[in-house]
């Protein structure tokens, strides 16, 4: 979450003591106990430190301070405040520490600076339900709000005064923002999208991977960045009745891309390379869930009612699909959508993988054999491996959770099935047996990059729902 906090200092001789008192619950305590240079910090004097503290502290979270008109007028001059910022804070009386020298518009009195700025943000399109004033300054706000009504534009909806119990207050406002899912979602999205593009533009032909699935193997740069523009463009700041709608829309265009792709046309690794192997298998998992996803999109209403969480696991398999983004580490944006999940522990998840098909406990056998089944019993075209399947399943209109099944896809997908006894063996009520195992992958477990931490965040929402015999 991005915040951009107005705050002058005026009545506070420690700003550390408004710093830990506002984000305390978000910056965690301990972070600020711990790495808060209380006498090398300054932000009467250096404002920007506080962003350079979260960017080097915090995994998800930015606040960017202005003390008065002039550094607000300058943030807006370098973010875009509609899909830059999340959360506004703002005190009234901004009098402390403005450069007199400094032009300010007209009709602008410092002691009044935050209803000046709240009027420049409501006149922009920032929503007010994300904007809160903290002030002591409580006859003014009064006066304020009742202006509003006669003038029939819209008022500050929360306010706090600054004492113990609105402090409180604002933290636990700030918590409701914090865990509001479409905002952890319009965030990391932006976050990734922005990211990306900073990396095409200074390296075009190292970022781009999608040409790796299509025949014509150039992909031009400036649809990529055109493509991921559309992106984070789609999901406004204020917050929709109906999200699952703008979802549906989203969806379609995150996956369009893969209309002409295909996983099949992945280079082909060399004999005995393991690597090249394991590298391709990914690829061509997260191919294939977007292939699959942009026909199921485009044709059926499967996806129409997709929650936060699905959307984020579309998102990051897509980017990882499309980009080439490092394996080792997770990116910054995707460890903003993993919020989204209820992770598993590390030595759990280490425990579920396993080491061969024999000890593992994830439920690959079952999940496999559930579709399987599903392919009997509504006589579907049979196929050997899960995604096909599920895409014979569902261009045969049987009713299925699918949406499930793409998450399920990934694990499949990274451990394909393999067909050991080709009906040679007939069992006692004379059937023909076939007999199925896995090739059963680490999913990262050994690196602890990106693919484990991947694993660990979607492994419930995977598998929740699996009755386990």
């Amino acid at each position: 979450m991005r915040i951009i906090w107005i705050e002058d200092f005026g009545n506070t001789p420690d700003p550390f003591y408004s710093v830990s008192i506002f984000f305390k619950d978000l910056l965690g305590e301990t972070v600020l106990d711990k790495y808060w240079d209380r006498d090398g910090i300054e932000l009467t004097d250096n404002p920007k430190a506080l962003l350079e503290f979260c960017q080097k502290h915090s995994a998800q979270h930015e606040v960017i301070l202005c003390r008065h008109y002039h550094d607000f007028e300058e943030t807006i001059a370098n973010y875009t405040v509609l899909q830059d910022i999340d959360v506004i804070l703002i005190d009234i009386n901004l009098s402390a520490g403005i450069n007199s020298a400094k032009p300010i518009p007209p009709g602008y009195k410092p002691e009044e600076g935050g209803v000046y700025i709240y009027n420049t943000l409501i006149r922009q399109g920032f929503p007010d339900n994300n904007i809160c004033f903290l002030t002591g300054e409580n006859k003014t706000l009064d006066d304020f709000k009742n202006m509003c009504n006669k003038m029939s534009m819209p008022k500050p909806l929360h306010d706090f005064e600054k004492n113990e119990q609105g402090y409180k207050a604002v933290r636990k406002w700030l918590e409701s923002k914090r865990s509001d899912d479409y905002l952890i979602l319009r965030r990391g999205i932006i976050t990734g999208c922005q990211h990306i593009q900073s990396r095409l533009f200074s390296q075009p032909e190292a970022a781009i991977q999608l040409g790796e699935f299509v025949k014509v193997r150039t992909i031009a740069v400036q649809d990529m960045l055109d493509y991921l523009e559309t992106l984070q463009n789609m999901l406004p700041v204020q917050k929709t009745e109906n999200p699952q709608r703008l979802y549906k829309l989203f969806v379609r265009s995150l996956a369009h891309e893969w209309d002409a792709a295909y996983p099949d046309n992945l280079p082909k690794c060399d004999k005995g390379d393991q690597d090249c192997f394991q590298v391709r298998t990914v690829k061509s998992t997260f191919g294939w869930i977007m292939k699959y996803a942009r026909n199921w999109a485009a044709h059926t209403t499967v996806l129409d009612k997709l929650s936060a969480q699905e959307v984020a696991f579309l998102f990051i398999v897509a980017m990882r699909a499309t980009f080439k983004l490092s394996e080792k580490t997770t990116e910054y944006s995707e460890n903003i959508l993993l919020t989204l999940f209820d992770k598993t522990e590390r030595s759990a998840m280490t425990n579920q993988i396993g080491t061969t098909p024999m000890n593992t406990q994830l439920p690959l056998s079952r999940t496999y054999l559930e579709v399987k089944n599903q392919i009997f019993q509504s006589k579907t075209g049979d196929a050997l491996y899960f995604s096909t399947m599920l895409n014979n399943l569902i261009n045969n209109q049987v009713e299925f959770d699918y949406v499930t099944g793409l998450f399920q896809m990934f694990w499949h997908g990274l451990s394909p099935v393999r067909l050991y006894d080709r009906g040679t063996t007939i069992d006692n009520n004379q059937n023909v047996v076939f007999k199925y195992s896995f090739w059963l992958n680490d999913y990262g477990q050994k690196e602890e990059g990106f693919l484990f931490e991947f694993s660990r965040s979607i492994y419930k929402r995977s598998f929740d729902n699996v009755v386990i015999p």
